[in-house]
């Protein structure tokens, strides 16, 4: 039968947890949840887990170990210690709460800055995305917003072909809460120098 595969990268740092995992309503073993740790701690670290029948998860360490080896003991023995002693829903509170205090931010301001655009009504991750409005390609405005010392990403690498073009995709992990606004400003005028051609 089919196997559903959830690669949940950074769930843990939505913060809602209302929808919960696909996993969790698996009622005949054919589902899989992958989780990670690196987006929490540093990518550097490539520690995840695997949450399947046991039958999928030995099959799976068979094919890990011809790909690649293991995450050194030395990181998985920290990682444990992190885990066991509690810093890791410490560390996870917090940045859920920078998180979502960003996604607020970048959200109202995306409202004032953009109009015309829509934004994803998820609340939490690592960034946002926008929708643009038909008469911008997301391609163009990424390229003039750089011109303005303001980055961003295409959304056509997480899109199929029939949808280039129509969306953004603002990073809010990695951005100081006081140059949201100012950079969503310049955004607003990049999109308003591709209208005005």
């Amino acid at each position: 039968g089919t196997i559903l595969i959830e690669d949940d990268f950074e769930g843990e740092l939505s913060g809602s947890g209302e929808a919960g995992t696909l996993k969790s309503r698996d009622t005949d073993g054919r589902g899989v949840y992958l989780g990670t740790m690196s987006k929490v701690l540093a990518p550097g670290v490539r520690i995840g887990f695997m949450v399947a029948d046991a039958a999928l998860i030995r099959e799976a360490l068979w094919l890990r170990r011809l790909m690649h080896r293991s995450t050194p003991l030395n990181n998985q023995r920290t990682a444990g210690i992190f885990l066991a002693e509690g810093h890791y829903t410490a560390l996870l509170r917090s940045l859920r709460t920078a998180h979502e205090l960003r996604w607020r931010r970048m959200a109202d301001g995306c409202d004032r800055h953009l109009p015309g655009f829509r934004r994803s009504p998820a609340t939490g991750g690592s960034c946002l995305w926008l929708e643009c409005p038909p008469e911008i390609d997301g391609r163009a405005l990424a390229e003039r917003a750089a011109g303005l010392g303001v980055l961003i990403e295409s959304g056509d690498p997480f899109m199929p072909e029939t949808q280039a073009g129509r969306f953004i995709r603002l990073g809010i992990s990695y951005i100081s809460e006081r140059r949201i606004d100012p950079g969503l400003e310049r955004l607003g005028r990049a999109a308003r120098d591709l209208t005005d051609r």
